[in-house]
């Protein structure tokens, strides 16, 4: 039998490797969150003891700290219905060494139990995190600004896809960057959220361990196919507090 999910994330890091989450669709579906990443051609799961987090609602990944590899964070609660607490992670991915929860039960960042997002807000370069309370007795939306070092913050690059009319239309679409040699460095896919009540619009962000040059390619799922454009000589620099646009062409 299979079990349902509610929402399902696929982003390729750094060194090429797909990673999956997958959340249950309801407590009783399945216990908890996990995540898998594929090293072809299988599928293994990632610190089961550490990432399972039961009664996940939303999840998000986004490179925070800029070091090119992707952190999660996973919102879920505990509790009976009409007492549920926020008991939310904040998983940094330190490459090898793999993923540590920064988060504690008194963390500030522990309020939410719905939406989870990642949008660089201010424009700064760092990501910054949207999350929503919707069982608490008020209730809330929150933003939590990244107070990244300045240096941190210009390692990155900011790119919105669109399509030919300028629209928010072009879920779906892969964006790549290689290095010089033709070495893949990242892979992100144009979403439209992640996961319960909560969506979005937004560019897709890229933590670099340098500025130096990259190579970015885009590519457009079609009628007739899979579509790629092509930007060569893209110097992060040049773009730091704003987004490198790019339209699908006709």
């Amino acid at each position: 039998m299979t079990t349902p999910v509610s929402n399902v994330l696929l982003i390729c890091a750094t060194g090429g490797l797909l990673w999956v989450l997958t959340a249950p669709a309801t407590p009783a579906a399945a216990p908890a969150t996990q995540a898998v990443v594929h090293a072809a051609p299988a599928f293994t799961t990632v610190q089961p003891e550490l990432l399972g987090v039961p009664n996940s609602y939303s999840n998000a990944w986004g490179d925070y700290d800029n070091d090119g590899d992707l952190d999660l964070s996973v919102i879920s609660y505990v509790g009976e219905p009409g007492a549920q607490t926020p008991l939310n992670a904040f998983f940094r991915n330190d490459g090898a060494k793999g993923f540590v929860n920064l988060l504690t039960k008194d963390s500030p960042l522990n309020v939410a139990d719905h939406a989870s997002q990642f949008v660089d807000y201010d424009n700064d370069g760092a990501i910054d995190l949207s999350v929503t309370d919707g069982y608490g007795p008020q209730g809330g939306h929150f933003v939590f600004r990244n107070a990244l070092p300045a240096d941190a913050k210009k390692r990155s690059l900011s790119v919105l896809v669109l399509d030919a009319k300028g629209h928010h239309t072009r879920f779906g679409a892969e964006v790549r960057l290689f290095d010089a040699t033709g070495r893949i460095l990242a892979t992100r896919q144009v979403v439209t959220g992640g996961g319960y009540n909560s969506q979005r619009a937004a560019p897709v962000h890229f933590g670099l361990a340098t500025l130096a040059p990259v190579r970015v390619e885009v590519t457009f799922m079609s009628k007739a196919g899979r579509k790629k454009q092509t930007l060569s000589g893209v110097n992060p620099a040049d773009f730091h507090g704003k987004s490198l646009v790019i339209r699908q062409a006709n």
